[in-house]
């Protein structure tokens, strides 16, 4: 029987965001460790968007690096939002005012290639056990492929299906693969690590 290796993929700022989400910090060693430890994982890849010369958090992540843990960065890049402009007619002058409004500054910073790249290639020509931390629905895809690629592939989906003010960390496109694959596509509520992988408030 074919043996079936355990890798590690997570969408760093979509995990922080959902532990945000459900009221607590990861901390990324004690996740690392979990994985290598609990599962067995092979290979932890942690992909990050990091704003250049955030010392902190660099030093943070560089922390973790190990023979089986590997941070996968990307620098934010930051731009403009387009000004927004109003027009309103002014009800006592009869006049159309204009008020332009500044763009705000934002900044992006995408690794969901760079994360399909790596399982894609990881995965090529054997069965895998992925744990995925993401509730991002743009990944249903790459699950896909991998169901269909090896039938003894299984996937460990990590988010909550928590909703909160009308809104889940999980989406409908990833929920609902848990009902075509069934016993495949396996989801894992990130609030059960939370004694694990919470980070200890000094």
């Amino acid at each position: 029987m074919e043996e079936i290796e355990t890798y590690a993929f997570i969408d760093v700022q979509n995990t922080e965001g959902t532990a945000d989400f459900l009221g607590f910090v990861i901390d990324w060693k004690k996740m690392a460790d979990h994985l290598t430890f609990k599962y067995s994982s092979k290979g932890n890849y942690f992909y990050l968007g990091i704003e250049e010369g955030d010392i902190e958090r660099t030093e943070e992540f560089d922390s973790i690096i190990s023979k089986n843990s590997f941070i996968k960065p990307k620098f934010f890049k930051k731009y403009r939002l387009k000004d927004k402009i109003y027009s309103i007619d002014c009800p006592t002058c009869k006049n159309e005012l204009i008020k332009k409004i500044p763009g705000r500054l934002d900044w992006k910073c995408n690794c969901d290639v760079d994360l399909t790249i790596d399982v894609i290639e990881i995965s090529k020509n054997k069965a895998v056990r992925v744990l995925l931390f993401t509730g991002d629905g743009d990944f249903k895809p790459l699950v896909d492929k991998l169901m269909k690629d090896n039938i003894q592939s299984r996937v460990y989906i990590f988010s909550s299906p928590v909703m909160i003010k009308g809104r889940s960390r999980l989406a409908i496109k990833l929920r609902n693969l848990t009902s075509i694959y069934k016993d495949r596509v396996i989801f894992v509520d990130l609030d059960l690590l939370r004694k694990i992988i919470e980070k200890s408030i000094n």
